[in-house]
Order: C-alpha cells, then sequence, then structure tokens
C-alpha cells in the first residue's frame, strides 16, 4: 500500500489484522481498496481504506470482481442530464425596459426634444 511497515504503527498494525482475520477479505481486494483510496485521495488513508472495507463487508463483497459490480450504474436508469430544478430566481418573467427611455425620464429630459 505504499507504507513502510517499520513505520506502521501498533493501532494501524492491529487494523489491517482486521481486514484480514475479521472481515476475511484477502490482500488482492485490499489492494484494491487501497488503490480507490490513493485515486480518490491522492494517498493512502488507512481510516478511508477502512470505510470502504466496512461497507463492502456489509455489502457482502467478497472480490474485486463483485467490488467493481456493485460500483457500475444500474441498467436502464435515467439517460442524459438531470433536469435542473426551477426556482424562483429563474421562475419570473424576463422584463422588457427600455432603458434609453428610463435614462431620460430619471434626468428630467422627458419631453425635451433636442
Amino acid at each position: 500500500m505504499g507504507m513502510d511497515p517499520s513505520v506502521i504503527s501498533e493501532p494501524q498494525q492491529e487494523q489491517m489484522d482486521r481486514w484480514f482475520d475479521d472481515y476475511g477479505f484477502d490482500l488482492v481486494l485490499i489492494k484494491h481498496a487501497a488503490q480507490r483510496c490513493i485515486n480518490q485521495l491522492g494517498r493512502a488513508d488507512l481510516n478511508y481504506i477502512e470505510g470502504i472495507l466496512k461497507r463492502w463487508k456489509a455489502d457482502g463483497i467478497q472480490t474485486v470482481a463483485d467490488a467493481i459490480k456493485k460500483d457500475k450504474p444500474p441498467k436502464g436508469g435515467r439517460k442524459g442530464p438531470h433536469p435542473k430544478d426551477v426556482t424562483s430566481f429563474n421562475n419570473y418573467e424576463q422584463r422588457n425596459v427600455d432603458y434609453d427611455s428610463l435614462e431620460k425620464k430619471l434626468l428630467g429630459w422627458e419631453g425635451d426634444d433636442e
């Protein structure tokens, strides 16, 4: 996982042992989780990897193929961009203002023909 074994602390070692012993994952699946962590964060983070593996255990994932299959979007789902929500900000009728006549009116030039 890109970590020097000489700098792994006792709690970190216990955490990694749990992945093998309690979760029953093999090294290939743990490396796959570590690679996902690195792709997401740009570095190895044992707590992030722990989160991935906990979720996989809860979902019954036991192989890399299971993990990849779980991540694929379901077929027959909605295609294309999601429709934008209409909010009060963009839910109004555009004004048609003649800014030249408004300027003349505000400056008191209305009715003055030059």
